[in-house]
């Protein structure tokens, strides 16, 4: 009975690590690499505040990486203006080719707390 057990759950942990090695990538950047930065992630354009929020920019930057914090954090060299914590997970980098796209410089600002949020009419 031990034996058919541990043999199932072998089975089981073989095919749970299949789905999560499926899509996952081992991405890891130097000290002073361009990265772009992921900020809010995409949101349904029935939650979306602006009626062209779905086209608008998903990566912000290039923003130099300044110091590796952990396995999967990086602190990068921010603007003085910008408000935010600047460690972020190794998931939200995407690292800066030299002939891409034109990127978005500005990293939005949030809008402020009085600001009443656009709420879907119907779901």
């Amino acid at each position: 009975m031990d034996k058919l057990l541990k043999r199932n759950l072998a089975k089981a942990r073989g095919r749970m690590k299949l789905y999560v090695d499926y899509k996952r990538s081992e991405r890891q950047f130097d000290e002073d690499d361009w990265v772009y930065l992921k900020i809010k992630p995409y949101r349904p354009i029935s939650a979306a505040r602006k009626s062209n929020e779905k086209l608008s920019a998903r990566y912000f930057g290039p923003y130099q990486i300044e110091k590796r914090m952990g396995q999967v954090a990086y602190k990068l060299k921010l603007p003085d203006h910008v408000r935010i914590h600047p460690v972020f997970h190794v998931s939200l980098l995407k690292k800066k080719v030299k002939h891409g796209a034109v990127p978005v410089l500005d990293i939005p600002v949030e809008p402020e707390k009085e600001e009443r949020l656009a709420v879907p009419i119907a779901i």
